[in-house]
């Protein structure tokens, strides 16, 4: 598989649903990495504004630009983390800004 790098999601929208720029649900184990310098930017959903994650059990955000999404109905106005077999979730470097949620956390 070919990673991508640098990507930007910006201005996306989920319509009456969850995860603006990204919605995915894994299998028990599975570990998401988005790769260098990727922006999740101005993105709206009900929760999850930018990502929305069902059972990952490794995120890795580090180093990643978050801002200005919006959870319109719910929570994590940036990311939202759903299930149970989340077990670590890196930010290192990341930048969280001005997210929003209706719900609980701002961010995550």
């Amino acid at each position: 598989a070919n990673a991508k790098e640098n990507i930007v999601f910006s201005d996306n929208s989920s319509a009456g649903a969850n995860g603006g720029a990204l919605f995915a649900k894994f299998t028990a184990n599975s570990t998401v990495d988005i790769n260098n310098a990727s922006v999740f930017k101005s993105n709206t959903a009900n929760s999850g504004g930018a990502l929305y994650f069902v059972d990952a059990a490794r995120i890795d955000l580090a180093g990643k630009f978050i801002e200005e999404n919006i959870a319109r109905a719910g929570n994590g106005g940036a990311v939202s983390l759903n299930g149970n077999n989340i077990n670590e979730l890196k930010t290192d470097n990341a930048f969280f800004s001005k997210n929003n949620a209706s719900g609980d956390g701002g961010a995550i």
